[in-house]
């Protein structure tokens, strides 16, 4: 995937962190049920709060609104020294008990934990969605078109195939 999204940033004029953080901050809203999702990103030593407005819309215009709100949170911030390579980390909008480090280097790495306020399967999920989005936004023309559900977890949100009254 790391060469993929090396010539896609390049295709949509967006740096690939920037791709990065887009693809996470939409998975967030599409876990969570919001349009918007609010985490922090960490680059060169500062740690600065980003939020994403995940309305529906082609992908480029939400890559360059995520862009531009990046490049702004990030001159507005100041300095917070960090020695870190962690690239994205999502705290939530208050303390939530969970957190991810998505580093970029050759690779794309992504680390997570969580306090025992949620199940190991919860941060699971999430990271299996932000993978799900991260491809589908390389490979989508609009936000809608993301495909972030497995056809398992398709399956169990179709109600009419799981009303089983009196059966």
């Amino acid at each position: 995937m790391d060469c993929k999204l090396r010539s896609f940033s390049d295709i949509v004029d967006v740096d690939e962190g920037i791709v990065i953080a887009a693809a996470f901050g939409y998975a967030i809203s599409r876990f969570t049920g919001s349009t918007h999702s609010l985490f922090l990103c960490h680059r060169n030593g500062k740690v600065f709060p980003l939020v994403t407005d995940c309305s529906n819309r082609s992908v480029t215009e939400y890559l360059k609104s995520v862009s531009e709100n990046y490049d702004l949170s990030f001159d507005l911030t100041s300095t917070v020294q960090v020695e870190s390579d962690i690239a994205l980390s999502f705290t939530g909008i208050v303390d939530s008990g969970i957190c991810f480090s998505i580093r970029l280097s050759d690779k794309i790495t992504v680390e997570y934990r969580n306090s025992s306020d949620y199940l190991p399967f919860t941060i699971e999920k999430l990271a299996k969605v932000f993978d799900m989005v991260l491809a589908g936004m390389m490979s989508s023309a609009s936000l809608s078109d993301i495909i972030f559900l497995s056809e398992h977890d398709v399956e169990l949100t179709d109600v009419n195939s799981n009303l089983n009254f009196g059966a």
